[in-house]
């Protein structure tokens, strides 16, 4: 089956740090690790819990993942439920546990620790990270800081989860040949089976929002008894980040936006982001002798593939490695083809094998494709509810079908039919079913902060493009703003951007030394 969920879902940044890291923790389903009941919170923290009635409070509970190499648990690492009123202004509106995982760092100097934001939005900084973090690499997530990791409301193990079993069952639907038209009708039934489930357990879908994520980070805080804290954010994290600097600026000492997403930008702006990438990728295969010579004419090739793959899809094997373990006969069309180049872009590694996967499959070959495939596609991470109640309700909610149509004419045009349709199916049929109330319109208004911020902006980022990088800088008047050639989404893990980013946690307030930039290359062609 055709890809039914909108491709920015697709966020591999889960991945990206497993393999960056060298995890040894296992999947974050493996069983839990109790905290002592008797055992003191983490300096900085309440020296007692709160009350059982206190709302906000903070509980000590086991961690609901798999603890990492070298951590004790009830020493150097500590699992909360941050509890809050899903509707603040209504005294018995229910309760939400928000997972929480505090990681004390042994050599750190200073009480300002690192509270990692997600992306998506649907990631949970709990669940897609933690089981991955060791004492051997804490180094590379945490420098010389202690780490705090939240999953945000309605996302991955805070209770209740907007997570839909409904729509990621259909990722699973691999061999199923139907239209772009059949596939937004089979994802919107599946979203709608989810939003009437959600509805039935009491879940009120408007109040999961960046604002109310933001007002939950805020207590998070104020029960951590924090003076000070950095705040660090990738993709839609750098969203509830900005919020954070607008809504709660109160004892932020920096803040790093990396991939960030300004509030006014809309993702109307993903036709024009995929014909951005696309031409970065066959500029630079162009302008290298060697991928050049070795896939002559790739962007030519790629269209000619895509049209030749809609008449006469191929089937393949490609094994879920990030989940099931198993194994599925894969049904693929020219438009799926367009999705998953679309999403390597996001895992900076995967880059340099584009040119040699087009031509791999031009030539029968998609050993390369099926791995590629394995490892992304079949991403069940994200919230779905979640993105659906916070993108709807900040975003598309304010857009007309002419913007939805006029957005649509960005799209390369030997592609944009069927895009289109998937596009606009997507998004404006989806947030119909979700039907959520629009924020107020003053939300989408670009922040303005003296609070010392860092801002990455990567070269071949699909979804949050360097331009949105110069829009964050505009309002901010003590930020760096970096431009990083040959990186995907997210510059984590890069050596020079993480230098960078070390540099500049320790001095907020002078810019760091960004050098190394004139050393990083261009992706090293396959």
């Amino acid at each position: 089956m055709r890809s039914t969920r909108p491709f920015v879902f697709l966020l591999a940044l889960t991945m990206l740090f497993a393999s960056a890291c060298g995890s040894t923790s296992g999947q974050a389903s493996a069983t839990a690790t109790p905290a002592p009941a008797n055992t003191p919170a983490p300096a900085g923290s309440p020296t007692a819990i709160p009350s059982a009635t206190a709302v906000p409070r903070l509980e000590l509970a086991s961690c609901p993942f798999k603890v990492g190499r070298g951590w004790a648990v009830g020493n150097t690492l500590y699992c909360y439920n941050l509890v809050v009123r899903e509707n603040r202004a209504d005294p018995n509106s229910p309760l939400l546990h928000l997972a929480v995982a505090y990681f004390k760092n042994s050599s750190a100097t200073a009480n300002d620790p690192v509270i990692y934001l997600d992306g998506g939005p649907g990631g949970g900084g709990v669940y897609d990270f933690a089981p991955y973090i060791t004492t051997q690499n804490r180094t590379l997530f945490m420098n010389d800081r202690d780490l705090i990791l939240i999953d945000q409301r309605g996302t991955g193990y805070s209770t209740p989860s907007l997570r839909c079993t409904e729509t990621d069952a259909l990722i699973y639907q691999t061999d199923v040949n139907v239209t772009p038209q059949q596939g937004n009708q089979i994802y919107n039934t599946a979203l709608t089976q989810c939003r009437q489930r959600l509805v039935s357990q009491g879940i009120d879908l408007a109040q999961y929002t960046t604002y109310n994520a933001a007002a939950d980070l805020h207590d998070l805080i104020t029960v951590l008894k924090l003076q000070q804290v950095n705040l660090w954010g990738i993709s839609y994290g750098t969203r509830l980040a900005e919020e954070m600097m607008r809504s709660f600026p109160q004892g932020i000492r920096s803040v790093i936006l990396d991939s960030s997403v300004p509030p006014s930008v809309s993702h109307l702006a993903d036709p024009k982001n995929m014909a951005r990438v696309f031409n970065v990728l066959w500029n630079g295969c162009l302008s290298n002798a060697t991928c050049n010579s070795n896939y002559p004419n790739l962007q030519q090739t790629f269209y000619n593939l895509y049209a030749q793959l809609n008449a006469h899809p191929i089937t393949f094997q490609a094994t879920d490695t990030y989940g099931t373990g198993k194994t599925y006969t894969v049904l693929f069309h020219g438009d799926d083809l367009v999705n998953t180049l679309f999403t390597t872009f996001y895992v900076t590694s995967f880059i340099a094998n584009d040119p040699k996967m087009i031509y791999a499959l031009k030539n029968n070959d998609s050993t390369l494709l099926a791995q590629f495939y394995g490892s992304y596609e079949f991403d069940t991470s994200i919230s779905t509810g979640l993105y659906y109640s916070v993108e709807c309700a900040e975003d598309l909610n304010f857009a007309t079908t002419s913007d939805y149509q006029n957005a649509a004419l960005s799209y390369p045009a030997p592609i944009r039919t069927n895009q289109t349709i998937g596009f606009i199916g997507s998004y404006q049929q989806g947030c119909a079913t979700w039907n959520v109330p629009s924020v107020p319109a003053s939300f989408r208004q670009n922040i303005t902060s003296s609070i010392p911020t860092l801002i990455y902006a990567d070269e071949y980022d699909p979804v949050t493009p360097p331009s949105n990088g110069q829009i964050n800088a505009q309002g901010l008047s003590n930020s760096y703003l970096f431009n990083m050639p040959g990186l995907g989404h997210g510059a984590f893990s890069d050596p020079c951007a993480d230098s960078i980013r070390y540099a500049f946690q320790d001095t907020p307030t002078t810019k760091p030394d960004g050098s190394c930039i004139a050393t990083m290359q261009e992706p090293a062609w396959a």
